[in-house]
């Protein structure tokens, strides 16, 4: 067995010191502690800072979202829970076990569970990559400067393998367990018990889509078309596209003519920010992406498929199909054009996460939601916010997940 605890110290533990660090929480920290706003504070303006971290846009989005502003805005929000006779007390100890692909989704949901109360044990894949060890860095540094210590007895970070007995004995001692992954690791993760009063949150696999109005992106200048193509970069293309919140289909809905007169010219406009963005697709994805071409054609009713250039591929579809599950990422796209969008409801699924929208009105959106009855799709956001991190995720509100109510009559 080998565990390493990256967060608040750097050093190897063995299972005595596991169990010590378990059963060693007293739960001293209230909703909203001032130790955490502190935390909170001083890592945000260390990630701002650092030379390292000023080289990584996601930890840019990391910081700017925990900035002591929207904290507040998220205090007053929680407190707006309270009620006469309502006590808003954290659950205990969180489990996380966050997915690798995605490094800063940790500290999103670890700062939402000190934000609560809450104790937290974390733990790293032994892929995390460049990102995670930079924020790991960075806590060390600001728990190390805290005057209290109780965010730092609170927080604790470990990397490890999949190690089975490791994670069981984490997780009999935990009152919440928070799961991200694909659908497999999700029902691995699930066997391992839990007591029977502990909360398990669930993040598995996700389908995500972009829908455009074609007449609205046609009546867009050049340059309006390249700042709409530069927003969509930023949806797709971070962490290879396969991201939960990551579009993979393209809905065009108007007229047909006008859905392939706009596809071609925001295609052109994607290639153009995708060349001066210097996104490139490494061997093991492009050849990936060749089969993935190959068999999707025998799938699916394709209509089309072409290459724009290694890191822009298009397979056009007849109609909508279901074209979930494994994926090669890398800059491919199915797109399909429909008249309207409500069109899209009967094919909406349970996994189905974010619809990112370009040229839709409020009343078309609410409309849409009322038509889909809870069948799926947890997000709306307009094109450019679709890997923007919020309390609310995947239908849950975390907060209020991680948070106990007790009643006081």
């Amino acid at each position: 067995m080998k565990v390493q605890q990256v967060v608040p110290t750097e050093r190897e533990l063995d299972l005595a010191d596991l169990d010590a660090i378990l059963e060693s929480g007293d739960r001293a920290l209230r909703p909203f502690d001032d130790a955490a706003l502190a935390v909170c504070r001083d890592l945000s303006r260390a990630l701002m800072n650092d030379p390292e971290a000023s080289n990584h846009p996601d930890l840019q989005a990391l910081a700017y979202w925990m900035r002591p502003s929207e904290i507040e805005r998220l205090r007053e929000r929680h407190s707006c829970r309270s009620e006469p006779g309502i006590r808003t007390m954290p659950r205990g100890l969180v489990f996380h076990l966050p997915p690798a692909n995605v490094d800063t989704l940790f500290v999103y949901v670890w700062l939402l569970a000190l934000l609560a109360g809450n104790r937290s044990v974390v733990r790293l894949s032994q892929r995390a990559q460049q990102q995670s060890m930079v924020i790991c860095r960075l806590l060390n540094q600001v728990l190390k400067d805290q005057p209290d210590d109780r965010v730092a007895d609170a927080t604790v970070v470990l990397k490890y393998g999949h190690d089975e007995e490791i994670t069981k004995r984490i997780s009999l001692q935990t009152d919440v367990r928070v799961v991200w992954g694909g659908d497999e690791s999700v029902c691995t993760i699930r066997e391992i018990p839990l007591p029977p009063h502990a909360l398990e949150l669930t993040f598995p696999d996700r389908f995500s889509m972009a829908a455009f109005d074609a007449r609205a992106v046609l009546a867009l200048d050049d340059s309006e078309r390249l700042y709409l193509a530069d927003q969509f970069f930023n949806d797709a293309y971070g962490f290879d596209q396969m991201a939960c919140g990551s579009p993979r289909l393209l809905v065009w809905c108007g007229p047909q003519a006008a859905c392939a007169g706009a596809g071609r010219k925001w295609l052109a406009a994607l290639l153009e920010v995708v060349t001066r963005r210097e996104y490139r697709v490494d061997v093991g994805v492009a050849l990936d992406k060749k089969a993935y071409l190959d068999r999707a054609v025998l799938d699916h009713p394709v209509s089309e498929c072409f290459e724009l250039a290694n890191e822009l591929a298009v397979i056009g579809l007849h109609e909508m199909s279901d074209v979930r599950g494994r994926f090669c990422g890398g800059g491919l796209f199915f797109q399909v054009y429909i008249e309207r969008l409500g069109q899209i409801v009967p094919h909406i699924r349970r996994s189905d996460q974010t619809l990112t929208y370009f040229g839709f009105d409020r009343t078309e959106l609410e409309g849409l939601v009322e038509d889909l009855s809870g069948r799926g799709v947890d997000r709306i956001v307009p094109i450019g916010r679709a890997l923007s991190f919020g309390t609310y995720w995947d239908g849950f509100d975390l907060l209020a997940s991680l948070s106990r109510y007790v009643v006081v009559e």
